[in-house]
């Protein structure tokens, strides 16, 4: 019984760092959820120390992409909302000089 949760653990913490990998943090909270209920029911004492080793590694990877991921929200975050209080921006021309864009004057050309 004990190998079968260790097994599931073991899978949802692959989904949770493919989820954070690929930037898909809408399924975390289920992921979350579904880990806490299966630890709970895990029997650490009957644990070896390869698989404690294991699931700690995986949890501590996660760990780390979660709180990466985190940041980089932050960060992201901060950028667009020092843009849009922004009344004039700077961006580099053609000719590697710093250039003042003013709100609404610039001769900025969107390219899609």
């Amino acid at each position: 019984m004990e190998n079968e949760i260790v097994k599931n653990i073991l899978g949802l913490l692959h989904d949770e760092e493919q989820d954070l990998l690929g930037g898909n943090f809408d399924g975390l909270s289920e992921i979350t959820t579904a880990k806490e209920h299966l630890l709970k029911k895990l029997d650490f004492t009957t644990i070896d120390e390869s698989t404690l080793t294991e699931l700690s590694k995986a949890l501590a990877r996660n760990q780390r992409l979660l709180q990466a991921a985190t940041d980089g929200v932050l960060s992201a975050k901060l950028v667009i909302r020092t843009l849009m209080n922004r009344e004039q921006t700077l961006a580099y021309g053609k000719n590697g000089q710093r250039t003042l864009l003013s709100d609404g004057t610039s001769d900025l050309e969107k390219r899609l």
